[in-house]
């Protein structure tokens, strides 16, 4: 979806819910998809998962996380949300379905070599992160 229509559709969407004062905002982030904040009255969405998903997907995480901003603050995914839910039209999922969700490809893939086993990631750190199945450290290769 269009990044510029997102952010329309959710302007308009803050306002028919009367959350005014409230603003929508991008982030750079690669794997959360919206977030609710209630200290500056923002709702953030990922500029990359917004690119790279259809309008349906990006208007569920807009409800959803106006569904948060009319739940309260520290009410997270609880009963009081998913009635927020049933008023916005979000389904009340505590996180996107992968199976519909276009994901952001990562830079970095941890390898188990003597077994294949690949694991996306999106930033490379210092730490040493071992295999549970066989017990070998992975090592970092580029995302090809």
């Amino acid at each position: 979806m269009n990044v510029v229509e997102a952010v329309s559709v959710a302007e308009d969407l803050l306002d028919q819910f009367g959350l005014n004062g409230w603003a929508v905002v991008l982030d750079r982030s690669k794997i959360r998809f919206g977030c609710c904040r209630h200290l500056n009255h923002t709702i953030s969405l990922s500029y990359t998962l917004v690119s790279l998903n259809g309008r349906e997907e990006v208007e569920d995480v807009i409800r959803h996380e106006i569904a948060h901003a009319l739940a309260g603050q520290g009410a997270g995914h609880s009963r009081a949300w998913k009635v927020q839910c049933a008023v916005t039209g979000a389904r009340p999922q505590a996180c996107y379905d992968v199976n519909n969700v276009v994901a952001a490809p990562s830079k970095y893939v941890l390898v188990c070599e003597p077994c294949g086993y690949r694991h996306p990631r999106h930033r490379k750190t210092n730490r040493r992160y071992v295999h549970r199945k066989c017990g070998r450290t992975l090592t970092w290769e580029r995302s090809p």
